[in-house]
């Protein structure tokens, strides 16, 4: 069982306040914390957590903050062998969280900006064996990854990507994802298409289907998870818990759902597990500290699924 996620590293820089400020406007903050985090990282610790093989694909500085998430990396026996490390800073991210859980981040790239395909191994993923899952995001250098996306294609890799932050994909790269799992904000931004609810999230996976994804996860925040494939469509309603902050939980479902698939789960089981770690992140602050363990996740399933 081995998931490679190649993606962002970054020191989070977190303000809790009563609300976001208006443009223009100065509010005043109730608490600041500094977190490891990072999509990359978050989803690696949460593959991690669920008791499969990580294996991080990545870039570091040379600053005390690299030095503080190369040994996050270590201490949650994630492979960072292909670490790649650059003079400079780290990425850095910025993140309000309101009262309600809810957040908004700016993320300056840093060291993530260097990140180099070239520099993998050339048989780096012909090295695995078993069920192979590469799980990647879109804070790294877009063209980068793509190639990466390239390599672990041809060499049998299942391929996961949270298209986060939200942009524009090309039909190729599109064509190249067997499962796309975007939120409600990047399915928009992909489709078009609003989402608002259950319908017009079925709406919006099936016009990516369309343009060549194998298939789609919608998440739905605290409605749930929407999976839709040219086989299969699956609705796993949110499990109930109290929220306090709602950054990394979809970076806890994602890894969570890379896990279960490379454990040969199905696409359902899969799904119900990673809207428990999803769930679960949104009950404490910051991004690696708030992702969850596979007892915990199997814990929460068991006591709200009969």
């Amino acid at each position: 069982m081995n998931v490679v996620v190649a993606g962002s590293l970054n020191f989070d820089l977190v303000v809790h306040l009563n609300r976001m400020p208006n443009p223009g406007e100065t509010v005043a903050g109730e608490e600041i914390h500094t977190y490891p985090g990072g999509k990359g990282l978050n989803q690696a610790v949460s593959v991690a957590r669920s008791n499969v093989r990580a294996n991080m694909i990545g870039a570091l500085g040379d600053d005390p903050n690299s030095v503080a998430l190369f040994a996050v990396l270590k201490s949650e026996g994630i492979n960072s062998d292909q670490i790649q490390r650059v003079a400079g800073a780290c990425g850095t991210a910025i993140i309000e969280v309101d009262k309600n859980g809810q957040n908004r981040i700016v993320v300056i790239p840093g060291a993530n900006d260097a990140l180099n395909s070239r520099a993998l191994p050339k048989t780096y993923f012909q090295d695995f064996s078993g069920k192979k899952i590469l799980l990647c995001q879109l804070e790294s250098p877009v063209a980068q990854i793509i190639k990466v996306i390239e390599i672990a294609k041809s060499s049998g890799f299942l391929i996961l990507l949270n298209p986060a932050p939200a942009m524009d994909l090309t039909r190729e790269l599109l064509s190249m994802i067997d499962i796309l799992i975007p939120n409600q904000h990047e399915s928009e931004i992909l489709t078009g298409i609003k989402v608002l609810n259950l319908e017009s999230a079925r709406l919006a996976a099936l016009k990516l289907i369309g343009r060549g994804v194998q298939a789609v996860i919608v998440t739905l925040g605290d409605v749930g998870a929407l999976y839709i494939s040219k086989e299969e469509e699956i609705f796993q309603s949110a499990f109930t818990v109290d929220p306090i902050d709602t950054t990394a939980a979809g970076d806890a479902f994602c890894g969570a759902f890379a896990a279960e698939l490379a454990r040969g789960k199905n696409s359902a089981d899969a799904l119900q597990y990673a809207c428990a770690a999803g769930a679960l992140a949104t009950t404490k602050k910051g991004a690696v500290q708030s992702i969850p363990r596979e007892i915990d996740i199997r814990a929460l399933v068991g006591s709200q699924v009969s």
